[in-house]
């Protein structure tokens, strides 16, 4: 009787037993996640926030200021987020997968703000001395500030390639955890 969907569950194998001329009455039922309720109101918001905060990455470094924010928005909204997700579920003494999406939401925006640190750290290290009256050293500084380092190109593609091994891997993982 009544609906087999909750809010963020779905009622099945629903049995009520009675023993002891009815004095006791068992009921046994099974809850299982929806999982369109996680798709719209966790993966989703995060995924998109992974997606600005990697594409940082590939903004000219002379945005420094600008990419800085976006890594720490992300960052901060990811806090947020993984807050207030956690505080509808469960409390467990063991990481649930959301738990592990969640946490590596919340270190990828770290780890890229780290890593445009460092970058304009070694560009503020590299970058030659202008003289105010040597009009060849700024020709050579704008040079420099446009040159691709072969070792920017590895990291950034490092970087997008783990957070997509991650990603597949955790899709897979969860579809097979659920499904058995």
């Amino acid at each position: 009787m009544g609906h087999n969907n909750l809010l963020q569950f779905t009622v099945s194998n629903f049995t009520i037993s009675g023993f002891e001329n009815d004095s006791v009455i068992e009921v046994e039922f099974t809850l299982q996640r929806m999982v369109m309720f996680h798709l719209v109101n966790t993966y989703m918001p995060t995924a998109c926030i992974l997606i600005i905060v990697e594409i940082t990455l590939f903004i000219d470094e002379s945005h420094f200021e600008s990419n800085i924010m976006v890594a720490l928005t992300g960052m901060l909204v990811m806090y947020t987020l993984y807050q207030r997700i956690s505080l509808t579920l469960p409390p467990t003494a063991y990481l649930k997968l959301l738990d592990i999406w969640l946490i590596f939401s919340l270190v990828m925006p770290f780890f890229i703000f780290m890593v445009e640190v460092f970058w304009e750290m070694q560009n503020f290290q590299q970058q030659p001395k202008a003289g105010k009256n040597n009009s060849w050293m700024t020709e050579e500084i704008k040079s420099f500030s446009n040159k691709k380092s072969p070792s920017r190109i590895a990291l950034k593609a490092t970087v997008v390639g783990f957070t997509g091994i991650f990603i597949i891997s955790y899709v897979i993982y969860t579809i097979f955890a659920y499904f058995n």
